[in-house]
């Protein structure tokens, strides 16, 4: 299982990113339906998705294209789903619903 990052460091790089990105914005946020898939739709489109894997598994060295869809999910998940204290209530609505497994325990 590859872990993920949410120390400060990591959190202010994806924050960097996804303002870079135009995704991270506060009224984009705080929407009830801001959604998850748009956000990888817009690091694919961009170029950014190995560079966001890189981020939050602090790990340069996996060719991160070459993963399959589920295991990216399963990592993104994690990742999401050990911030879920840090977010709006409406982003922890729209992460619930849409990737994070039921079954996931945030790390401790």
């Amino acid at each position: 299982m590859t872990k993920v990052y949410t120390d400060i460091r990591t959190l202010s790089k994806v924050k960097r990113l996804l303002n870079e990105l135009g995704v991270l914005q506060a009224s984009d946020v705080e929407r009830p339906n801001f959604n998850i898939f748009g956000l990888l739709d817009k690091l694919l489109d961009e170029g950014k998705f190995a560079e966001f894997m890189q981020i939050i598994t602090k790990d340069e060295t996996t060719d991160w294209e070459d993963k399959n869809m589920p295991e990216l999910k399963e990592i993104i998940s994690n990742f999401f789903g050990d911030m879920m204290v840090l977010l709006p209530e409406s982003v922890k609505t729209a992460l619930t619903t849409v990737i994070i497994p039921s079954n996931h325990q945030p790390a401790e």
